[in-house]
């Protein structure tokens, strides 16, 4: 079959374009890696930072690439300036310009650019007020310099003056607490709301102040099967903000979008 049927075949299977298809099969890729001989492992995110430095958080440490070379950061065991954990998950350049790097297993670490040495925030059992989970799987700052850590148990926020992390979780006997603590998706609207994706919870948006001494709440949206306005799913993995809305990346093909003054979802595009 030649690549005009290939495209036609696929075009009529997925409903895209013809010269979207035709365009996408003339693009040319560079492969960093291969050229560095690098045994970059998976890549799990990709960062520019403002000096344009390119960060890949793989399951093998964190890379950095100047356009020539990579310079690669890992756990040492002998180190405890060395990054934590070798499987990134989330890396995030703040306001600042200050790099931190989220891990599956090793909590929030932070780089030292000029010296290449880490510090490190993990869980502590004896310290309610260390990082909730050393399994960091989501991180935003928010336009008041917030740091927000999704993790497997909950949400944290950093204090950076006071090194401090206070925890919002789900509470079965609060309805407007989180509504799951598996948290992979955190993400700030043109209008200052925070959203987050958890898995198996939905959809949930910051309704009240991150205030301690009150706690937070959080209004729910979730699939039902019965609604077609609801979200298409409860595992939601990723969100975005565009001129329509806000989308959300489910575990079903399916994205849902909300118009900002009624809140309904539908399926995307």
């Amino acid at each position: 079959m030649n690549l005009v049927s290939r495209t036609l075949l696929l075009a009529a299977l997925t409903g895209f374009p013809v010269t979207t298809l035709l365009h996408a099969q003339s693009v040319a890729f560079g492969r960093i890696a291969a050229e560095q001989k690098s045994p970059m492992a998976a890549v799990q995110c990709i960062l520019q930072d403002k000096s344009g430095f390119m960060w890949f958080g793989t399951q093998d440490g964190l890379y950095r690439f100047d356009g020539y070379d990579l310079v690669a950061y890992k756990p040492d065991p002998g180190n405890s300036n060395s990054l934590s954990n070798d499987a990134i998950t989330a890396v995030l350049a703040d306001s600042s310009g200050t790099l931190w790097v989220a891990t599956a297993l090793g909590g929030l670490n932070r780089l030292d650019r000029e010296a290449g040495t880490f510090s490190r925030f993990q869980h502590d059992p004896d310290d309610p007020l260390s990082l909730n989970n050393n399994s960091v799987r989501a991180m935003y700052e928010d336009r008041s310099g917030i740091l927000w850590l999704g993790t497997v148990d909950g949400i944290s926020t950093f204090d950076r003056r006071k090194e401090r992390f206070p925890l919002y979780r789900h509470n079965s006997s609060a309805p407007n607490s989180l509504s799951h603590d598996s948290v992979r998706a955190l993400y700030e609207d043109r209008g200052g709301v925070l959203w987050i994706g958890t898995l198996g919870g939905g959809l949930n948006r910051l309704v009240s102040d991150h205030d301690e001494s009150r706690g937070a709440t959080f209004s729910h949206y979730l699939h039902d099967p019965m609604d077609p306005r609801s979200i298409s799913h409860n595992d939601v993995w990723a969100l975005l903000e565009d001129s329509r809305g806000i989308r959300v990346g489910a575990v079903s093909r399916c994205w849902s979008t909300t118009s900002w003054t009624s809140r309904s979802w539908r399926a995307g595009p």
